[in-house]
């Protein structure tokens, strides 16, 4: 026979349990959320230095660059996947190249570019105003992107270096949108969950493969938002003599579901890798810093 004073503990500790359980957060189910006439702005802080060593010599670059988009709902279907509009309202870079001073740029200045940034201004000048277009899900997925072909064209031409040049490409604009959406995982989570993200991009080096593991760390004290830690890792399928020696890349998001939008995005990366051509090894290696914010207009 069981002792009443044990039923009672076994009732009272199955109480006490789900008591807790009703005070547990509930999983929370992450979505973009747009409507038609909807008007964003993002701005993109990126910043990126570059070592190369040949031959025990160093050369060191870096590229600062500040990018600022409207984003315009112009439909919303009735799965709610949205076709926006982006326009760059402003670009700045300063670049600091080897063998050369300090150049800058920046469309809103009122100022003419100086001889040095002029190339750079040739550059930016047809992609200003420029509308291009995508495709995104609820879950932020990016089904399409659609750009003006000339205006990246006449972008590329008047680039004046190889860097410019990969930044005005069709696989570098979608990057930055990539990094200004966040895919969201497919059903509702709790903070500790995790999802993944994978693409794979060619790049001079070869194929590569990106896969982001994200975690939903919880609402953030100050803001409320939904908090996101983001881990990527990288292998490279070189395309030559190319071999990724290391790779690190961290970084954070805040995504407001209430408003169905991310409202900021940081992330780190460092990225070595070495080429063989014939019997001279190059080391290159790239510290990248990104930083992206996104408000109503």
């Amino acid at each position: 026979m069981i002792p009443h004073r044990s039923i009672l503990s076994v009732v009272a500790c199955g109480t006490l349990l789900a008591a807790s359980a009703s005070h547990l957060p509930a999983a929370e189910l992450l979505r973009w959320k747009f409507t038609e006439g909807q008007t964003l702005q993002v701005a993109v802080e990126q910043t990126t230095e570059t070592t190369t060593e040949i031959n025990k010599r160093q050369l060191a670059m870096s590229l600062a660059m500040t990018m600022e988009m409207d984003w315009t709902v112009q439909k919303v279907n009735a799965d709610q996947t949205a076709t926006l509009s982006q326009v760059f309202t402003r670009l700045a870079i300063k670049a600091n190249i080897p063998g050369s001073k300090m150049v800058e740029y920046d469309s809103a200045s009122d100022q003419e570019p100086s001889a040095d940034a002029a190339p750079i201004a040739a550059s930016v000048k047809p992609l200003l105003g420029t509308r291009f277009q995508l495709t995104m899900t609820a879950s932020g997925k990016i089904q399409d992107v659609q750009v003006d072909e000339k205006a990246l064209a006449d972008a590329t031409k008047n680039a004046s270096t190889k860097q410019l040049q990969d930044l005005f490409s069709k696989e570098s604009i979608t990057k930055t949108l990539q990094q200004a959406i966040l895919e969201l995982p497919p059903e509702a989570v709790n903070a500790g969950d995790t999802w993944t993200q994978n693409t794979t991009t060619t790049t001079p080096l070869g194929k590569v493969k990106q896969e982001a593991k994200y975690t939903l760390v919880g609402a953030d004290e100050e803001t409320g938002n939904q908090k996101i830690q983001v881990a990527t890792t990288l292998t490279l399928t070189p395309s030559g003599k190319s071999e990724l020696k290391e790779h690190t890349s961290t970084g954070q998001r805040q995504f407001d579901n209430q408003a169905g939008r991310l409202t900021s995005s940081e992330t780190s990366q460092q990225l070595v890798t070495e080429t063989s051509y014939r019997e001279t090894k190059i080391l290159v290696s790239t510290k990248t810093k990104v930083k992206m914010t996104m408000r109503p207009k």
